[in-house]
């Protein structure tokens, strides 16, 4: 295709350069030197479009090169029918992983509310422990008043009992009194 493109281009030269000559430019020089600063524009038109014809042809050729093939199609078509079944068991995996996923999202939320439920119960721990608390800091209060309160009773049950052995005494001579004025009788 590139070489038709070459012979024609080839061929309008040619033929720029028989109607030159045609209308007589050996005969006039300055039509010459018009014609020819023509021709070397054209020379260098021809150049510059050789260049890019040569590109194009390059880059027709690379294409060429990276252009799949029939058998190319069909051989991808056969290795992406063996993916069928394989994409098939991946999506089960997916399936499966998403289950699975759920599954330990249901355990998490499960978890979450036994922590919630530990964190209750410990703060309800604490609460009583500083009733606990409390209640030993007032034992402590009597406990330090204890030895006072037994102070006070043993003084008043020594008091008493000094009172009862002198009630014990005076029933004793009561008693003696009674005893030999009734047996006397």
């Amino acid at each position: 295709m590139n070489s038709y493109l070459e012979w024609a281009i080839i061929a309008l030269i040619l033929a720029g350069i028989a109607l030159a000559i045609w209308r007589g430019g050996a005969a006039n020089p300055v039509s010459t030197g018009g014609l020819r600063l023509r021709l070397n524009a054209l020379d260098g038109d021809m150049k510059a479009l050789s260049t890019k014809v040569g590109t194009v042809e390059t880059r027709v050729a690379e294409l060429d090169q990276r252009a799949a093939t029939k058998g190319d199609i069909e051989r991808i078509e056969k290795r992406l029918a063996g993916w069928d079944p394989r994409m098939d068991r991946l999506d089960d995996r997916l399936d499966a992983l998403e289950r699975d996923i759920a599954s330990m999202q249901t355990m998490q939320a499960a978890n979450q509310r036994v922590v919630e439920a530990m964190a209750e119960s410990l703060r309800a721990n604490m609460d009583a422990i500083g009733k606990i608390e409390r209640i030993v800091d007032a034992n402590g209060v009597v406990t330090a008043q204890v030895p006072q309160f037994m102070e006070k009773v043993l003084t008043q049950v020594a008091s008493t009992a000094a009172q009862t052995e002198a009630v014990c005494r005076q029933v004793d001579r009561l008693y003696d009194f009674i005893t030999e004025r009734g047996i006397a009788k």
